[in-house]
């Protein structure tokens, strides 16, 4: 004999009701295990953050730029000071001892000490360029060329490839003049110590009475920037 209509659907109801409650909990468990987990991959976040901060600040300290220093006649000696400190820079008189007065530019054939290495750089005054057939010259532009006199005079091999030189002219950033075999890239072999080394470099500029050139000896190195 079956049970009355009313009591088979109270029963379905009482089951339908059992699994709602079912899933519910389970829904809140699973709530609750990813609030969980949100918050342990928040913290952890926040802790690689931290050391990650404070990992970059040693870096940085450790690593500071170098700075250069203008030397008028014979560079000086190699500094003795820690390799990692950063000089100001300093413009010297025309006797032997430099005088250290600050100085924001250079004068085209200056020479260029960072003192903590003892890399020192001299970089000429612009001079027109007569380019051959096979030159690569910027449209509209004028050639010029400056020579580069590097001198490792610090106590490890100096990688000279890592020298880099940007220009600008009549408001106009400067492309470099590419001709074989007078203008084809600086030294790529190691520069030892005492030794110097010379090449250069081209520029097609707009303006040859008016030009800014900025060179670095290398990444960790602060710029020294030249003008006429």
């Amino acid at each position: 004999m079956k049970p009355p209509a009313y009591r088979r659907q109270a029963y379905v109801d009482r089951q339908t009701e059992r699994i709602d409650e079912t899933n519910h909990a389970d829904a809140s468990q699973v709530d609750r295990a990813t609030e969980n987990r949100r918050k342990t991959m928040t913290k952890d976040l926040g802790m690689r953050i931290l050391v990650g901060t404070a990992i970059l600040g040693t870096a940085l300290s450790l690593t500071g730029c170098i700075s250069p220093t203008k030397v008028a006649g014979a560079v000086t000696a190699p500094s003795t000071a820690a390799t990692t400190a950063a000089t100001t820079p300093t413009v010297a008189a025309t006797t032997a001892t430099p005088t250290p007065t600050k100085a924001s530019t250079y004068k085209f054939g200056d020479t260029v000490s960072w003192e903590v290495t003892g890399v020192s750089l001299t970089l000429s005054a612009p001079a027109p360029y007569k380019p051959s057939k096979y030159a690569i010259v910027p449209a509209g532009t004028s050639p010029v060329v400056f020579t580069i006199t590097l001198k490792n005079g610090g106590t490890e091999a100096f990688d000279p490839g890592m020298v880099y030189m940007t220009a600008s002219s009549g408001e106009a950033e400067a492309q470099s003049v590419f001709d074989s075999p007078a203008l084809v890239g600086g030294p790529t072999t190691k520069l030892l110590p005492g030794k110097s080394v010379t090449w250069k470099v081209g520029f097609g500029v707009l303006n040859a009475a008016d030009i800014t050139a900025e060179i670095t000896p290398s990444v960790l190195y602060d710029s020294a920037i030249f003008t006429s």
